[in-house]
Parts: structure tokens; sequence; C-alpha cells
């Protein structure tokens, strides 16, 4: 065991002896870590740089080809644009569909129309039948048309196309609209639609017609005003049928409102697709122009309606539909129906090769053009709906021109349906 002497007296006293230094204590910890550990950031950084140069380079290298297919297929469409502009006679602005708006965009889209309106518009719907005068022959459906109220007298409203008279005017002739019923050599009635052959009112007259004006700038040739204002006599029906009188009328007084871009509207007609039967559909009312590429409607405005179809039999606007009406969302009454611009790729009618190739160009041409007079992409309807633009003016003349008998022409016009 070590034993501690006590200190002499007297003795000096010995020096401490001083602690080695702690070579581990005096290290800078901290610092040496924060370096070590920027090397290694640094080390994965240089790392990270260069996987992702190699990245960056990649991705462009695969957007310059990329580029370059684009480019590539943008000179080939221009091209393609370019030679169809110069084979249909429109510029390639036109054929590319520069600055079209999306129908989505127009101030109205989204807004549907109402079970109500739809009813209303059936409920006034009529079948127009032709037969020749004075003949027991049986009825033919021709057209459609719309019972209506105007000045608190009730009529009934079709297409100006939908009869088969044939006047002259005199040159002293001052009215704005004549009764043309003794120029043709057939008679007209109406009936209700029906929705199937067995129902009791198909191809059942309800009234014939006794009179029918017509405005003087409309002929067989040029489709300008082209609306009849009909008047009718009612006639006795079955008891399962409905009477003309109990027909509802539509209201067009108020035709100097303008139906808004984008709204719902409610079509209805008995169109040849379905044997003439009622049908019924929704499209999208898309603005007021003239009819493309027909120079005697340079200067007639129609309300035109969108419409998609994948099937001719659900479309009111086919063959068959002409003086059909229709009712917007907001209540605007648009009719009658005159013409379409129709995808030959959907009409039932049965065509050859060669027409349809023919209809498809000139329905092309047709709805290029609308699109660039409306500024709106069109491609997304199979069907456009041409409705005579009514006015105050117009429904003035015509239930004044009831009045005037127009003078028979020597070539009376062959029947035809429409």
């Amino acid at each position: 065991m070590t034993e501690f002497l006590p200190p002499i007296p007297g003795a000096p006293e010995p020096n401490p002896v001083k602690p080695e230094p702690d070579n581990q204590t005096n290290i800078p910890w901290p610092k040496i870590l924060v370096r070590g550990l920027a090397a290694v950031v640094v080390s994965a950084a240089v790392v990270a740089y260069k996987d992702l140069h190699d990245d960056l380079t990649e991705v462009k290298h695969q957007l310059s080809a990329q580029t370059e297919r684009l480019r590539a297929q943008g000179s080939q469409l221009h091209r393609v644009a370019d030679i169809s502009g110069q084979t249909l006679g429109i510029d390639t602005a036109t054929i590319t569909g520069a600055g079209l708006r999306n129908p989505r965009s127009l101030i109205d889209f989204g807004s549907t129309v109402s079970t109500s309106r739809s009813d209303e518009l059936a409920r006034s719907s009529l079948s127009l039948m032709v037969r020749k005068k004075g003949s027991k022959d049986s009825w033919q459906q021709t057209c459609n048309g719309a019972k209506v109220r105007l000045y608190n007298n009730d009529y009934v409203e079709t297409a100006g196309h939908c009869l088969n008279y044939s006047f002259h005017i005199p040159k002293n002739d001052k009215h704005t609209a004549e009764n043309i019923i003794n120029t043709d050599p057939y008679e007209y009635s109406v009936a209700r639609p029906a929705n199937n052959v067995k129902d009791p009112a198909f191809n059942v007259p309800i009234g014939i017609i006794t009179g029918a004006s017509v405005p003087l700038d409309y002929t067989d040739t040029e489709y300008n005003t082209d609306v009849t204002l009909l008047k009718i006599k009612p006639l006795k029906t079955p008891s399962q049928v409905q009477s003309y009188t109990r027909v509802p009328a539509l209201d067009i007084n108020n035709t100097d409102k303008q139906p808004i871009q984008g709204e719902e509207v409610a079509l209805y007609s008995t169109p040849v697709s379905v044997g003439q039967l009622a049908v019924a559909a929704k499209g999208i009312y898309l603005g007021s122009s003239t009819y493309p590429g027909s120079p005697s409607d340079s200067e007639r405005i129609y309300d035109i309606v969108g419409l998609k179809v994948s099937d001719a039999r659900k479309d009111p606007l086919e063959f068959g539909g002409s003086g059909s009406f229709s009712n917007t969302a907001s209540g605007y009454k648009l009719g009658p129906y005159v013409r379409g611009v129709t995808d030959p790729r959907v009409t039932h009618e049965p065509r050859s090769e060669n027409s349809t190739a023919q209809q498809m160009r000139d329905s092309t041409i047709s709805r290029l053009k609308l699109e660039k007079d409306l500024e709106i992409d069109l491609s997304t309807y199979t069907d456009i709906g041409f409705f005579t633009k009514g006015s105050a003016t117009i429904n003035k003349a015509l239930v004044s021109g009831l009045k005037y008998m127009a003078k028979p022409s020597l070539k009376p016009k062959k029947v035809h349906v429409k």
C-alpha cells in the first residue's frame, strides 16, 4: 500500500505537476463537422448536377426533335389548308379556323330550356298536308308548321317553300304581301303530329287552309322572306283526335326581342327520316347570319341553331322538317325552319358515293363560310338549322296580305315534298 508522508517542516514546497494537455478536448469538432458536411453536400451536388445536366441535355434533345416534328406537321397542315383553300375557293385562315370561338364561350352557354318550353312547342306544332285540289286523294304530309297568335288572332305559320303556288306581281302592285291560295293547284290541311302510325291523329286533317299570305320579296327561286301565314277553317274531328280550336297557339308578337347566343333551344318536327312521326331534340342558338354561298340570300338574315345528333331518326332538322318552329330557354320563338347545312354522313337520305362526296364538299364550304361569319367553331354540330328571322314588320305585312288576292301565273309548279 502506498503511504503519503507528511511534509518535512521547513522543506520547500514541491512544484505542482502540470497535467498533460488533453488533445481530444481542444479539437474544434463543430467546424470539422460543418466542413465535412459541406464537403459531402458539395460532392453530392456535383454528382446531382452532372446527372441533372445529363437529364436536361436529353430532354433538350427530345424537345428539339419534337419541335422539329411539330414544325414538319405544321408545314404539312399549312400545305393541306392552302391546297384545300385553293380547291374550295376559300382563304387559308377560314380553312384552319384561325380566331374562332369555342361555343362554350358564348354568353348564355349552359342555360337549359325548360320542360314547359319544350311542351309549349310540341302542343302548338302541326303537320302540313297536301293533295291535288278538288280530288279525293289521300292527304300526304309535306311540311310542318305551328299555330301562332298575332294581334289577338290565331293562324298557322310555315315556310313559304312548303306551298306550290305560282303567281306574278303587277308592276303597279304596292302590297308587301298577298294571298296566293288561288294560285296553287293543290289544297292543304293541317294535322296534329303523331308519335306512331297507330296514333288516332296520324294524317287526320283538323283544319283546311283557306288563305295563304306570302311576302312579295319571296319567289320560288329565291329564299328571301321564306314564310307563309295560313288562315284555317276548323274541321270536325273524331272524338279521340284533338280539334284545331283546342290546339294552343304560340305567341310570336315578341319577335323584335332578340335571342341570346349560347342559350339552349327546343326543336320539334315530323321529318321523313322517321316516317313523318314526331321528333324532339335540343340544340344551341348560335346567332344570326345570311345563308353562305347563296347570292339570293345575300340580304336575308336567319336565326341559326346548332344541333348534334348521331342518328337521322333523332333529327328534327332532317328532310321534311321545314316549317317547324323552335323555342329558346328565354322563351323566344324561332321560325319557321327553312333550310340547313347537314353532315351527309348522318342524314338518312340514300345517296350514291358521288353525290355524297359532292354534298360533303358543299356542306363543308357552307360550314366554313358560316364559321367565318359567326366567328364560332361549328365542328361540334352535325346540323346547322336556318330559321326565318321574324319581325313585327313582317308579321303586320302577312296579316294584311290575307286581304289581297295574288294574280295566278300561267306556269303552275309541280307538287314536291319538303
